[in-house]
């Protein structure tokens, strides 16, 4: 995973905190090969090709904001 600005992505890790960030990549991350019963194993640890942390924490901010909103819409009038 590469990252266009140290700075911003140390920021970011440390106020938003790796272990919740973590959480997000997990769809940027390659698929495993299948298993011998065909089975699909957890997602390898290498990064798909062109993923930045701009990436994650853009998935981040785009889930943060719909949650805000889906609870808004869902506080009693």
């Amino acid at each position: 995973m590469s990252y266009s600005d140290r700075g911003a992505a140390f920021c970011a890790l440390k106020s938003i905190s790796y272990y919740r960030l973590s959480a997000y990549t997990y769809a940027l991350r390659e698929q495993s090969p299948l298993s011998e019963a065909g089975m699909r194993r957890p997602r390898s640890d290498q990064f798909i090709a062109g993923t930045s942390f701009d990436d994650v924490h853009k998935l981040y901010n785009f889930d943060r904001k719909l949650r805000r909103c889906l609870l808004h819409g869902l506080e009693p009038s």
